[in-house]
């Protein structure tokens, strides 16, 4: 792509840049790397880098000259996830999907065969100052921090220091989980809350835009949920039974992270900076928390769709082993190296054993975001293989982390803005392309006229399995499915009471039922079926099952009776 076409690009629906920075982002887009002789970004790193075909410089890195051919044909194969029937795919380059998308920054690494095979960043930390991203810079990663915990934790267990099968207020002092009766399900244990099965909710971390606003963990975990109903909880209390659904919860990691911290006696960003980040030589990764006056040259500000700066260019998560991580592109894919590693054998950091318990499915599995879901790690099959990584998704930034163990492939693409996902999931075709990865064809979807009438028979609550509620309604003239409570998916109609829709870049469907001979509702849509990959999730439409309903009453008044005993014993006192 021409310079003066990514300048078109960038005035149909650009960034807003100063023309001088437009220049400086296009011509980066070229990839052309610097000599050997170039130093390498960290010496550190020299030696895992090969001197005689590598070339570098502080945008790029490309482990040979076929390294250099994927990378350029990755930057210029972006496509959408996607298309109509009867639309012709296009190729589109990076430079010109990141102008559109006004995203000012984007690093990306993929890496095979125990190495990083290529490394890119273009951009800018913030869309109104010239600093350039480099390779070191460092994103506001969000939920990958889970699965950075979870082989953390993994790593305590290796050496002995934890059992995961272990009820956790073993290790608990100087905070306790709550007596509540939800938890008479089964024992709270750490493989119960790395797998998001312990019966906790608040799926979101809390966060602070000043230091000075920062709670402490136990203040954090004792203070009330945000509820509809009367009865009130705790962020750090289970809400429902345990093992009985899977309930993604940024709550059970705040759990995780005071034993850490109880167990080892130091803050958990030293303990990882210790077990994690020093052995993998991961020197631009921290779980210390980042403020506005902290940032450093090299740490990328947040963005708002439209691409404005966040005021506070970056938020403070407390409970960072949920959401709290920053890293650059380069550091994480060297920790997907090393579980490659460890998935093999060759590590002396983690054992292939505890590799098969990251990505083990566990049960309950979750409703939408993933076929199946490990100890910190989804997984996904796409095409004919099986995936596993995590997304990042807080409010400036979105990341992903994507592996094939079997393979030795995988590869990671940080943003620093909420258009970030959009521009992911593009991204991902083109690399896809480049190193030869198949499943990842666009989504074809069928061209059919509908209307509200057409729609309306659809709209409704639903309820899953295992009692989890679904919401079908109308938005922007389409449908959207919204599944406990999470974002809602637009769906396109395919005809035939079938429905298509595109879940974190991946494809999912709806196939609807209506009701047979004998009920009132004879002939209209009252049941659907969810696909999530190789799965089949039933839903049905309405009041909630009876044997769901009267488990919850139970719960309800075992929460009751708790909280009347809790009174009682306040006023005695």
């Amino acid at each position: 792509m021409s310079l003066a076409q990514t300048e078109r690009a960038s005035s149909r629906g650009g960034l807003g840049l100063r023309p001088a920075l437009l220049t400086a982002l296009a011509l980066s887009a070229l990839g052309l790397g610097s000599a050997c002789a170039v130093p390498p970004a960290s010496p550190a790193r020299a030696a895992e880098t090969p001197r005689c075909e590598a070339t570098q410089d502080d945008y790029s890195y490309f482990r040979s000259p076929e390294s250099k051919a994927r990378a350029r044909l990755a930057s210029r194969s972006l496509q959408a996830p996607s298309l109509l029937a009867g639309e012709t795919p296009e190729r589109m380059t990076m430079v010109a999907r990141m102008a559109h998308y006004r995203v000012p920054a984007m690093s990306l690494v993929a890496f095979r065969s125990g190495g990083i095979d290529w490394s890119m960043s273009r951009g800018f930390r913030r869309v109104d100052q010239s600093e350039p991203v480099t390779r070191q810079a460092r994103f506001q990663v969000a939920s990958l921090s889970k699965m950075v915990t979870a082989a953390m934790i993994l790593r305590l267990a290796e050496e002995g220091k934890v059992d995961l099968d272990a009820p956790v207020e073993r290790y608990l002092r100087r905070w306790k989980l709550p007596k509540s009766s939800l938890s008479l399900g089964g024992a709270i244990t750490l493989r119960r809350l790395l797998s998001h099965t312990a019966g906790f909710g608040a799926p979101r971390a809390p966060y602070a835009l000043l230091a000075a606003e920062l709670l402490s963990l136990p203040e954090i975990l004792d203070r009330p949920l945000p509820t509809r109903g009367k009865l009130k909880t705790r962020y750090g209390e289970p809400l429902y039974a345990v093992g009985e659904r899977w309930s993604y919860s940024a709550a059970g990691y705040c759990v995780i992270q005071q034993v850490v911290e109880e167990l080892l006696g130091m803050p958990f960003a030293l303990a990882a900076q210790t077990l994690v980040f020093d052995p993998l030589q991961m020197f631009r990764t921290t779980f210390e928390q980042i403020s506005a006056r902290r940032l450093a040259l090299d740490d990328c500000a947040g963005h708002r769709r439209g691409g404005s700066p966040l005021p506070e260019e970056a938020r403070l998560y407390p409970c960072v082993a949920a959401a709290g991580l920053w890293s650059s592109a380069e550091d994480l894919a060297r920790f997907g190296i090393e579980l490659s590693k460890a998935y093999r054998g060759a590590s002396r950091w983690l054992s292939a054993a505890s590799v098969e318990a990251l990505r083990s499915p566990t049960s309950p599995k979750p409703p939408l975001s993933a076929e199946e879901y490990g100890l910190g790690t989804a997984l996904h099959r796409i095409g004919e293989s099986v995936w596993m990584g995590h997304h990042g998704q807080v409010p400036g930034f979105r990341a992903l982390l994507r592996m094939r163990l079997e393979e030795d492939v995988g590869y990671v693409i940080l943003t620093n803005s909420d258009e970030g996902e959009a521009l992911i999931a593009e991204v991902e075709r083109g690399l896809a392309r480049a190193q030869g990865f198949r499943g990842f064809e666009p989504l074809m979807q069928a061209r059919v006229e509908t209307s509200m009438e057409t729609l309306a028979p659809y709209v409704g609550s639903y309820t899953l399995e295992r009692g989890i509620p679904a919401l079908l309604q109308v938005e922007a003239s389409s449908l959207s499915l919204s599944v406990a409570g999470g974002a809602p998916s637009r769906l396109h109609f395919e005809g035939n009471d079938r429905f298509s829709f595109l879940y974190g870049g991946l494809p999912r469907y709806l196939e609807y039922q209506r009701a047979p001979q004998g009920r009132a509702d004879v002939g209209q849509p009252h049941a659907f079926t969810l696909y999530v990959g190789a799965r089949r999730i039933q839903a049905l439409k309405g009041s909630t099952p009876p044997e769901i309903a009267s488990r919850n009453r139970k719960l309800r008044h075992a929460l009751l009776r708790r909280m009347v005993a809790c009174k009682s014993c306040a006023r005695a006192r």
